[in-house]
């Protein structure tokens, strides 16, 4: 579900409406926390990675990195 909020929200970006980047900043920092949560479970606690776990994780953390790309590219100019 959230995989589809972000996309929504980054489509929506794409087409000029200004008001998703923040909602879109805030779901992928959320997302982003949880990852990071969910991997320290895994890690410490359950002693176990599922590969699936990480491939969201993976995808997360790039979603995360673009997202901070691109408000640095434009807090640049």
């Amino acid at each position: 579900m959230a995989y589809f909020v972000v996309f929504s929200l980054a489509t929506l970006a794409a087409f000029g409406y200004r008001f998703v980047g923040k909602l879109l900043t805030i779901i992928v920092a959320a997302m982003f926390l949880t990852t990071l949560w969910l991997f320290y479970l895994q890690a410490f606690v359950i002693h176990h990675f599922c590969q699936f776990c990480l491939l969201s994780a993976l995808v997360t953390t790039t979603l995360m990195a673009l997202l901070l790309y691109a408000q640095l590219k434009t807090s640049r100019g």
